[in-house]
């Protein structure tokens, strides 16, 4: 037990330095970005759209800015970690090492959450120097965030897989996550859309981890909590075993 743990440790440190490394790529533009929202969409527009569910509309949306920032951090490190081991040729190595394959699995979806969670802490400094943004509930806070972490990162792992190249690795974050997330209710309430909207929106998984990330921040009336929670584990869980039978089938591993 003792050497798979070490094993363990030892790919996560890794690919935890990888990122650190080029913290200024990595960490560096959701926190510009952040800070361009808040003062163009908070600051700006919010002045005109004043208050959305009683809450003034620059803090209405730092709980989605959040979420952006988690969504696109956990999704890229995973996916570019994980392709770089198989262009490098280096997960050739790790292939024929004695590790099974949960705990290589396991590493790379370990620093997907790791850098979610920082990405999200770095962009919740910047909210709260901009709102003064007190959290209602930090323990639901974290508790989502690394769900919400693992489903985007498992994502990416089958992502990786299935890349032949680096393009590949965008389309997902560009033609797929990007829509979602602004879909999902970052600017606006979903009440606010007619009818038909709000149903489609349903079918939307971007929307249950913003609307359950924004009731542990500001305490918004919702009845939806448990209901995302559930969704977004059971997402979370058939995505990790989809990724883990790509892994145990070494599919896209071998060249």
């Amino acid at each position: 037990m003792l050497p798979f743990l070490i094993a363990y440790k030892t790919l996560v440190k890794k690919e935890i330095l990888r990122f650190f490394r080029v913290w200024v790529q990595v960490f560096l533009p959701n926190i510009i970005t952040t800070a361009l929202y808040l003062m163009i969409f908070g600051h700006v527009l919010g002045k005109h759209i004043g208050l959305v569910d009683g809450i003034p509309y620059m803090t209405y949306i730092a709980p989605g800015l959040i979420i952006l920032a988690m969504i696109n951090s956990a999704f890229s490190a995973s996916a570019f970690s994980l392709f770089s081991s198989k262009f490098q040729r280096t997960f050739e190595e790790i292939q024929v090492s004695p590790m099974p394959t949960s705990l290589i699995l396991s590493a790379f979806l370990t620093v997907g959450i790791l850098r979610g969670l920082i990405s999200a802490t770095m962009v919740g400094l910047v909210v709260y120097f901009f709102t003064g943004l007190h959290v209602h509930s930090l323990f639901l806070s974290i508790l989502l965030v690394t769900i919400s972490s693992a489903l985007f990162s498992s994502l990416g792992l089958i992502n990786a897989i299935y890349a032949k190249n680096f393009e590949q690795i965008s389309m997902i974050p560009n033609f797929i996550l990007t829509p979602l997330t602004y879909l999902g209710g970052v600017f606006y309430a979903v009440s606010a859309l007619p009818p038909i909207w709000q149903k489609i929106s349903l079918v939307n998984p971007v929307f249950y981890i913003i609307n359950g990330f924004r009731y542990t921040l500001l305490n918004t009336p919702t009845h939806m909590l448990g209901e995302s929670m559930l969704i977004l584990t059971l997402l979370t869980v058939a995505l990790l075993w989809f990724a883990s039978r790509l892994f145990h089938s070494r599919f896209g591993m071998k060249s």
